[in-house]
């Protein structure tokens, strides 16, 4: 189990480098920084899963602080905001995640097969735990394939079902699977990320989800939320999975995800995670 993570870690350290031109990884995001790094309010849309391969992770849920640290998974459950504190190890001097989320899709999908087998599993609510080799085995598989391949949204899904799948086997999944049905705001999320730059209106929305404006309002209004609040959110988030995993400028992050303003970009990004996008990049710099 060392060996399969010390080697993901390298490989994963070998892919974070300076190169100003390379792109995001796709189908996993990287956390990744040098100096610590204080984050406040990140909202978690869709279930996810991170591996923490360097230094720890603390995150604060119901006023609880929790501690992951390297060779442990994280299980997030969708539809909250967490507080999190990446600490680099003080011996290599970093800090090194790995993260994957699950879609509306491979929600669905896996409940379609596996619903009546995963009624007898062990459904206790896990939010952290040291990650099985199997798992581990699959995490390096699909790092390998992101790099190697243009992500594939079908092979994504089944990559996304099988982790699943695995993930319940030994325990872990129902934090991941505590909601039965994806809300609204997810279901937004997911058309937004298809193209952040877009000039999205709600309108565009409503027609994609088949429901009327009025009804979309209202479904918003009860999960306390708004569509303008939504597009925003998945524009932040994205610019900073953008900031963490790339060299790219600030400019060039904020245009990618739809700001046309870097200085907007920026005072918005800082009244959200507590930190200006220059001072999160500088965690990432020797």
């Amino acid at each position: 189990m060392d060996k399969i993570l010390t080697e993901l870690r390298s490989q994963v350290l070998q892919h974070v480098d300076d190169n100003p031109e390379r792109a995001p990884l796709g189908g996993m995001g990287i956390f990744h920084c040098i100096t610590e790094q204080k984050l406040r309010e990140i909202p978690i849309y869709a279930p996810s899963v991170v591996l923490v391969l360097a230094g720890n992770k603390h995150i604060l849920v119901n006023e609880k602080e929790q501690v992951v640290p390297a060779g442990e998974l994280l299980l997030l459950p969708s539809n909250f905001s967490l507080w999190m504190d990446n600490q680099p190890d003080q011996q290599q001097a970093v800090f090194l995640s790995l993260a994957m989320g699950f879609s509306v899709q491979a929600l669905e999908t896996f409940r379609k097969l596996y619903a009546a087998e995963s009624n007898s599993w062990n459904n206790n609510i896990v939010w952290h735990s040291h990650i099985p080799e199997n798992i581990a085995l699959a995490f390096t598989q699909w790092f390998h394939w992101c790099r190697q391949h243009p992500i594939d949204d079908t092979i994504a899904l089944h990559r996304q079902v099988e982790i699943l799948l695995l993930l319940t086997k030994a325990g872990l999944a129902a934090n991941l699977l505590h909601a039965k049905h994806p809300q609204w705001k997810a279901r937004i999320a997911q058309i937004i990320n298809m193209n952040l730059p877009h000039a999205w209106k709600i309108q565009e929305i409503c027609d994609r989800l088949n429901v009327s404006e009025s009804t979309l309002r209202r479904h918003l209004q009860d999960e306390s939320t708004s569509f303008r609040e939504i597009l925003e959110e998945n524009r932040l988030v994205a610019g900073l999975s953008l900031l963490q995993e790339t060299c790219w400028t600030i400019s060039r992050v904020a245009q990618t995800v739809g700001y046309q303003s870097q200085s907007r970009f920026s005072e918005r990004f800082k009244q959200r995670f507590g930190m200006t996008p220059s001072a999160l990049k500088k965690t990432r710099q020797i």
